[in-house]
């Protein structure tokens, strides 16, 4: 199984590595350099936090929230420090203004 996030606003997608993986605003600047609309946007540290949440990848996927200034969501719905969300593929994960779609493929 791969795993990977899509910006769909930067029509780009990055492959998740696999076990613990880190969320944040390194991740998405890697993204945005990627395309050339990277002029467009500021990825603004006040909004994701250099680490701002996790992925563990080992069994199922699953989310966490690394205590961020702004939170994580999937699909809309708060992510806490201390419980973990099953992720789904097609899921939305959100840090600050910045959403990602998760993936699944075989």
């Amino acid at each position: 199984m791969r795993y990977l996030i899509y910006d769909p606003d930067l029509e780009v997608e990055e492959e998740l590595g696999f076990g613990n993986v880190t969320l944040g605003r390194e991740v998405l600047e890697k993204m945005l350099a990627e395309t050339e609309k990277r002029d467009l946007t500021i990825i603004d540290p006040t909004y994701v936090s250099k680490r701002h949440c996790s992925i563990d990848l080992s069994l199922q996927p699953v989310i966490f929230d690394k205590n961020s200034k702004n939170g994580t969501q999937v699909n809309g719905k708060r992510v806490y420090v201390d419980s973990p969300v099953l992720l789904n593929n097609g899921d939305i994960i959100s840090m600050g203004p910045w959403k990602v779609e998760f993936i699944a493929r075989e």
